[in-house]
């Protein structure tokens, strides 16, 4: 730090601002104001009523104590969505990412981006208004602590901006962290939802006028045409039963069946032994009819269906059906193919009467996967570090994430394991 002040004072530049400027500066040129709400203090619900004082999940006080000037336990940060795109559109050059660099055009014949899909194309626009299109994204992770801290984090994505520019960091919106220490069960998920609707479900109906940089007011609606995450984080914000439940599909009510010779386990049998899986599949030659959009609109339960409670967002203008609700590519490929393969190398998959050599056996001997795993190590040391993975194979829970394996998918099984 003394050799730095040093260099600024011989050099004849100006010295680094000191923590209080440098906080000011900051505010100039990001004068966004947080909104807070009140949370349980585990993070089970958000309150969304001023007269529920008790989490009815867990029994934690909302507030520290009883008196004329309450004070919540805890509390939810929150960027608006609309103060962050108006701060955008003010300053020339975000505006000009949002407005001018990205054409957008329908394709009907090829799909290259949401813009050629039926979401977007099924919207009644406002021609006297710019138009934003987002892309909302749920997902969950862990801290360090990885057993005890649950967080998640509502993403933002804007789908104006041109595609090779559209993820950069400085591009996207962050909306909000759950801040744990569970994330919200999918009964109460909608909570945590109803400010995030309730904003852009304004910003779609009335929208927003920005006065900008160069003295032009710009009126502009905000539309959103895709919530994404992976299985369990889109079921939650969907308001749906889930992949485990008898009815797992978002797009329509197929029902899950035993297979024809399947056994149901014996709970009264305490030998492990003579007991078989009871487990279910979807059957295959059977279609059902696509799920509507009044079946993801907030309900009662109904399992009959698949449905938890639904959600607030199928009241956006902007939710067509289904398909408004998306899959992460990144958790689907990483977390599921990739998954599946190397349990079939372990033998997970092997048929029954599977033997060393039979038509039944679809793993690896343990010593042949010991090889390939030593052979991946060893290999290890001479990949490039500009693909920054870990390129290791799991070696217990949280060991190796979504984009870890999907290079080992990518680049391990074909050059490795399958010849």
């Amino acid at each position: 730090m003394i050799s730095l002040v040093t260099f600024f004072l011989y050099t004849g530049q100006r010295l680094l601002p000191s923590y209080y400027q440098a906080i000011q500066l900051i505010g100039r040129l990001y004068p966004l104001q947080p909104v807070y709400f009140d949370i349980c203090l585990k993070g089970c619900i958000l309150f969304t009523n001023s007269s529920i004082t008790v989490c009815p999940v867990c029994d934690k006080n909302r507030y520290k104590a009883q008196g004329p000037r309450q004070q919540p336990v805890r509390q939810l940060m929150v960027l608006p969505v609309g103060d962050q795109i108006g701060l955008m559109l003010y300053h020339r050059q975000t505006r000009d990412l949002l407005l001018h660099d990205y054409d957008i055009r329908i394709n009907n014949s090829t799909y290259k981006d949401i813009f050629d899909g039926s979401v977007f194309g099924d919207l009644v626009l406002d021609g006297d208004w710019t138009n934003i299109y987002v892309g909302i994204y749920f997902d969950g992770f862990t801290s360090k602590d990885k057993k005890s801290q649950a967080l998640g984090v509502i993403h933002i994505i804007i789908f104006n901006i041109d595609p090779t520019k559209r993820y950069h960091k400085t591009n996207m919106l962050q909306y909000a962290i759950l801040p744990g220490p569970k994330l919200p069960a999918k009964n109460d998920m909608w909570t945590y939802i109803k400010p995030l609707y309730k904003e852009l479900k304004t910003l779609e109906d009335i929208g927003l006028v920005v006065k900008c940089d160069d003295g032009c007011s710009r009126k502009v609606k905000v539309h959103c045409l895709m919530v994404t995450g992976d299985i369990p984080a889109v079921s939650s914000v969907a308001g749906l039963l889930g992949h485990s439940s008898l009815f797992p599909c978002r797009l329509c009510t197929i029902k899950k069946v035993l297979p024809r010779n399947s056994v149901t386990n014996n709970n009264n049998n305490n030998n492990n032994n003579n007991r078989t899986r009871n487990t279910r599949y979807l059957p295959i030659g059977h279609s059902e009819e696509p799920r509507t959009k009044s079946d993801f609109r907030r309900q009662r339960p109904d399992e009959a269906n698949g449905v938890s409670l639904g959600t607030d967002l199928a009241n956006l203008e902007s939710c067509t059906g289904p398909y408004f609700f998306g899959l992460d590519e990144l958790h689907l490929f990483g977390h599921g193919i990739a998954h599946q393969l190397f349990k079939l190398f372990e033998g997970h998959y092997n048929g029954p009467n599977a033997t060393s050599d039979g038509p039944n056996k679809l793993s690896f001997s343990t010593a042949e996967l010991d090889g390939l795993k030593k052979t991946l190590n060893d290999s290890r040391p001479s990949i490039p570090t500009s693909l920054k993975r870990s390129f290791r194979l799991p070696g217990g829970a949280f060991t190796v994430r979504a984009v870890d394996w999907k290079a080992l998918m990518c680049y391990v099984y074909p050059s490795v394991f399958v010849p």
